[in-house]
């Protein structure tokens, strides 16, 4: 079957035009406005890719609706490490403000830890829930398997561009897109 191996040559062309989109927004200041299209811009390609070529070599609408709940998986890993990595929310704030040196501090820093841990373990519960019933409503034997199979396939469209992202933070992700002018 051709199908693993189309849909991820169309993520990869939908990674490279989210590329494209990336370093022709660099003259943007912000981080957010800069890096956010060319994560939207693959995600979304990578949808309408995946729907023709679900349709085109399986004919099932329910594998494609899986590979959507993995694309929203991937989007949302990024906006779960958006929020606990960013100075402009709630968990990095209360660690700032946490008083220096006391068991406040401690405490205050493994609670956001494990909060940050769990939001995206149940994230993937969900997803993997989803993505079974979708391929058990699709009517082919053993569909549920198939159905998390192509959730993962749709999760992974996008990470070339998201990665660099999500992986340390939203100032190391500027560096990694233009380390020239980022001490300037």
């Amino acid at each position: 079957m051709l199908f693993p191996l189309v849909a991820r040559a169309f993520g990869l062309i939908a990674t490279i035009i989210g590329i494209m989109v990336v370093t022709r927004n660099l003259r943007i200041p912000s981080t957010d406005e800069s890096i956010e299209p060319g994560i939207l811009c693959p995600s979304i390609l990578a949808a309408v890719f995946f729907y023709f070529t679900t349709m085109w070599l399986l004919g099932n609408i329910w594998f494609f609706y899986a590979g959507l709940i993995g694309i929203a998986l991937s989007l949302a890993f990024v906006y779960i490490t958006i929020y606990y990595t960013d100075y402009g929310h709630r968990p990095v704030a209360t660690i700032a403000s946490a008083p220096d040196r006391s068991g406040d501090e401690c405490y205050c820093r493994i609670s956001v830890g494990l909060e940050a841990t769990a939001v995206p373990a149940i994230a993937i519960g969900v997803a993997l829930m989803l993505s079974y019933l979708c391929g058990q409503m699709s009517g082919v034997p053993y569909g549920g398997l198939y159905g998390t199979a192509i959730a993962t396939m749709g999760m992974l469209a996008p990470v070339p561009t998201s990665s660099p992202w999500t992986r340390s933070g939203q100032s190391s992700t500027m560096q990694w897109y233009r380390r020239d002018e980022w001490c300037r």
